[in-house]
């Protein structure tokens, strides 16, 4: 059977090679590649809040995040800003996912949750 190469192999590989070496600056931060291994592994069983409203990708965005074993928490898109920061603490989102639209939504509720490690915008903007 023959073996394919992809990111999160190299990644284990060099978590295995280069423990201790820096894989990662970012701002004032940086991870090792057995820390970037390790945090990645243990990505199973975490909480991605969703909210997104008739996008294409969010059949895709769904299957890719079970697929991995994040635990979805889905947030109706009609809530407001108190509904969406309570769904958000309660079941302790790591992370989230959410259409363009509600952006100013997300900016606004970022600082007020400090378990919310990663934020992600899914857009219809053009590329530049």
């Amino acid at each position: 059977m023959e073996s394919i190469l992809t990111f999160g192999t190299v990644i284990k590989q060099n978590a295995s090679k280069y423990k201790n070496k820096q894989a990662v600056i970012f701002q004032d931060k940086i991870k090792t590649y057995e820390e970037l291994n390790t945090h990645a592994n243990n990505a199973k069983g975490d909480k991605v809040a969703v909210m997104l409203k008739k996008h294409a990708a969010y059949v895709e965005i769904m299957a890719g995040l079970s697929k991995i074993g994040v635990i979805i928490v889905p947030i109706n898109y009609r809530l407001v800003g108190p509904e969406v920061e309570y769904i958000l603490r309660n079941p302790e989102s790591r992370g989230f996912i959410i259409s363009e639209e509600y952006e100013g939504i997300a900016q606004k509720l970022l600082p007020k949750n400090s378990q919310l490690e990663t934020g992600l915008v899914v857009g219809v903007r053009p590329m530049k």
